[in-house]
């Protein structure tokens, strides 16, 4: 599953002038300031913006205080809900219609269905055979979980027990509820 091309376009019309706001901050690629579209960017360059973005969620704060853009409250609140975001090595265990699992190697207790922006994880992981590992940010956007556009795929595969002792672990979760389409509240 993908968002649709609306949904696609909010997310960079949030997601980047946030990085450029990040950038600017704390002066992390100088060639980059007034970023606008995602289109032609450095993946490394926004890798080093965004973790500097996942490493102080304050930033977050800082920017929907000052609402450089003039956002909507809707839009502002979209931006609040990334605080939650979960960064993480996963595995991306499959592909459903829905989105595909990713489980994260540092808990056991959830795995998460997710979206894709413009492309599905099949397409985005090139058809690499599953499960495979990357190092992803999940973010809650318009009541789907995707990713913030940037991964680091292992160059790992899990074959025999490691792939089935997973794919137990995914049907231990879906059993007990902890598989999410949406983020879980956190009360």
């Amino acid at each position: 599953m993908i968002l649709t091309t609306e949904q696609a376009l909010r997310f960079y019309r949030l997601w980047i002038p946030l990085l450029d706001y990040v950038n600017q901050k704390h002066r992390v690629d100088q060639s980059l300031f007034g970023m606008t579209s995602p289109e032609g960017l450095p993946i490394a360059s926004i890798k080093r913006i965004r973790d500097k973005l996942w490493s102080d969620r304050q930033l977050i704060d800082s920017y929907v205080q000052r609402n450089p853009n003039h956002l909507s409250d809707a839009d502002l609140a979209i931006l609040m809900g990334w605080k939650n975001a979960i960064a993480d090595s996963f595995i991306v265990l499959r592909h459903l219609k829905s989105g595909s699992i990713f489980i994260p190697i540092s808990t056991t207790d959830a795995a998460y269905i997710v979206s894709g922006i413009y492309s599905p994880w099949d397409e985005m992981l090139r058809g690499a055979p599953l499960p495979q590992v990357i190092d992803a940010v999940l973010i809650p956007f318009e009541k789907k979980i995707i990713c913030d556009s940037v991964i680091a795929p292992y160059r790992v595969r899990l074959v025999g027990q490691m792939r089935s002792s997973m794919n137990d672990h995914y049907r231990v979760l879906k059993a007990s509820g902890r598989v999410f389409k949406i983020f879980p509240d956190k009360g």
